[in-house]
């Protein structure tokens, strides 16, 4: 993974579409986070995968973690996030139509 790949503040993953950190919101490109490829995570068992939702943009996104939500912000806008607000059959409408 390149660094380009990851948060300049937290480091984590960044997919090539998202904007900002989904985790601490800072915007793609900026940060001084130096990641370290010979210091590796051990994680046990499968991810829970997690839906989310935009209330501002309307984006929709998955998300995986162990065993908690840690997104806090959009990937596209940056605006926090509330959790308690996504609809699973509203994003499972949402997801087939943009074919996501």
């Amino acid at each position: 993974m390149k660094k380009s790949d990851r948060c300049g503040n937290c480091g984590a993953h960044l997919s090539k579409e998202h904007q900002f950190c989904i985790y601490c919101g800072t915007k793609a490109g900026e940060g001084a986070f130096e990641f370290n490829p010979e210091e590796g995570q051990i994680l046990y068992g499968p991810p829970v995968i997690f839906d989310c939702k935009c209330e501002k943009c309307g984006k929709f996104w998955t998300s995986l973690g162990f065993g908690i939500n840690r997104t806090k912000y959009c990937p596209v806008c940056g605006s926090e996030i509330d959790k308690t607000k996504v609809s699973l059959e509203e994003f499972k409408k949402r997801k087939d139509e943009d074919n996501i």
